[in-house]
């Protein structure tokens, strides 16, 4: 197996999120390109294979928690400044159509999501209910066949009925 650095699998295990671990990645990718670009300027070269082996070294784990929690404050602000930026238009549409007919727009998202589901699974459910009686039906009809008689069993296993 060929070798790799292994901080993306870090990260990503670290972080338990996926957006916010691409994020760390992406910092973590910055930061190294920095690392290489100091090294370049301080050693008039870049970094060999041993050097790099030991910048991914440096990455403990309070190293790549930092890279999460940057990339979830990050994320945080973003989404707190798409909210701040939606705000006005979302109080508008409020106020024109009512949060009542917002929440069955909704509702009704839900309910178009859901129904290829409840139907597909009543489908199942009819064939399943319709394959075991068919079974039951052959069953009946090998017995009655066969000259077996349930009644005739009942009375030769109860010896006090004569």
């Amino acid at each position: 197996m060929a070798n790799y650095n292994k901080i993306f699998d870090k990260i990503m295990e670290e972080s338990k999120d996926g957006l916010i671990g691409m994020v760390a990645y992406s910092l973590y990718k910055s930061n190294k390109k920095q690392w290489i670009l100091d090294y370049q300027k301080e050693n008039n070269t870049s970094p060999d294979r041993s050097a790099r082996d030991v910048f991914e070294l440096a990455q403990t784990s309070n190293q790549i928690e930092m890279y999460i929690t940057e990339a979830g404050n990050m994320l945080a602000e973003f989404y707190s400044e798409l909210l701040e930026d939606n705000l006005p238009s979302i109080k508008s549409e409020i106020e024109t159509t009512g949060i009542t007919s917002i929440i069955a727009n909704g509702l009704k998202e839900i309910e178009t999501s859901i129904k290829p589901k409840l139907s597909y699974q009543i489908g199942i459910a009819v064939l399943g209910a319709f394959t075991y009686s068919m079974v039951l039906l052959v069953l009946y009809l090998v017995i009655i066949n066969m000259g077996f008689d349930l009644a005739n069993v009942l009375i030769l296993s109860n010896p006090t009925t004569n």
